[in-house]
Formats: structure tokens, sequence, C-alpha cells
């Protein structure tokens, strides 16, 4: 099997397809938390499924787990994951995003990407909270250079605009704004990610 090297573009870009194309299973349930994250994970199985990756929810209280066949082992009749590609979590809450970030530095990925939403539009007091909390860690010099600690948020107020989602990669003094370049092409296929 082949490596999969996901950048924070092609994950975004492969989340908002994925998003975009189940809008009519995921926007009758945008205010009922539980299944819209269930219907945010289902986004998560089609980014896997495009990439013949495995996928594990829960696992290590993550919303999900994106891992290599290869990389997944059973010893003494439990499971492990090894190297996962991706390290997700969905949170409706703005307030708590700050913990699922705090979580994420906890693991070690390829990318860690988190999905959260901010009430009204998306500010710069939002962002330099989370900024603090990377920064702190002593892996935040390694996420910036390679660029692998990704923020999705999306502003709760206006959820029905086409620049809805809007991404931002970790960086030493600053955030890189990140927008899905597939955002106007919302039936594309999946395409998986090239080694």
């Amino acid at each position: 099997m082949k490596k999969v090297m996901m950048t924070a573009q092609d994950f975004i870009d492969q989340r908002a397809t994925a998003y975009y194309r189940r809008c009519d299973l995921i926007l009758p349930v945008w205010s009922q938390r539980k299944a819209y994250t269930r219907e945010m994970v289902n986004v998560l199985a089609e980014i896997a499924a495009a990439n013949e990756l495995g996928m594990n929810t829960e696992y290590y209280s993550t919303d999900g787990i994106l891992f290599r066949p290869e990389d997944a082992h059973f010893e003494r009749n439990r499971f492990y994951i090894i190297n996962p590609v991706v390290v997700f979590e969905h949170e409706n809450d703005s307030d708590s995003i700050t913990d699922e970030v705090a979580h994420h530095l906890l693991l070690d990925a390829d990318l860690y990407a988190t999905v959260g939403y901010y009430h009204n539009r998306i500010n710069d007091h939002y962002l330099d909270s989370l900024h603090s909390i990377i920064s702190k860690s002593r892996k935040a010099a390694s996420l910036a250079e390679r660029g692998n600690f990704l923020i999705i948020l999306g502003a709760d107020d206006y959820w029905r605009e086409t620049d809805y989602w809007r991404g931002f990669i970790y960086r030493v003094d600053h955030w890189e704004e990140l927008q899905p370049s597939v955002i106007t092409e919302w039936p594309k296929r999946l395409k998986p990610i090239s080694s």
C-alpha cells in the first residue's frame, strides 16, 4: 500500500467536497448537535474510504483517527493504532474547542484537524486563544514548520453561505488562512490523495 501524506489543504478540500455532497443529510440535523456530529464523522469516513485508510472513532477519546491498514495492530486481544495519518475532532461548543486543541497536543499524528464553530464572525481574539495553547506545547515549532495543525471553523450564524468554512494552519507567530479550493464545486467526486 502506498504511503498517504495528507496536507492540510488536501484535508480541507476533501472535507468540503464530502460535506457539500452530504448537505441533504447534514442540514436537516444542523440544530441536533449529536446527530450533526455523527454526520461530521460520516464526512470523515468518506475521506478515509477515498484514500484507502482505516478509520476508528472514539479511539483515545477522539471523534476519529485515520490510519494506514498496516498501522493497525491487534496484540493480546487489544486494538492499537500506530502512526495515525489524521487525528480528527469535531466540537459543537465554541468554548470547548480549546479542550480539543489541547487534547490533540497529547497525540502524535501526521495531521491534526479540529472542526469547530464561532458564534457570529470568527475574530482574532478567538484564534489568539487557540494559538496560545498550541504555542505552549514543546512540539509547537515542529507543528508550525510542518503546517500540520489545522483548525477549521464555521460561523454559526452564517452556515448557509458558500464561504462558510475557513481553515487556519498553526504557524509560530500567526495563523495561515486556508480556504477550500473546491467550495464552488459541490458535486465534485472525491479523489484520493497522490503519494
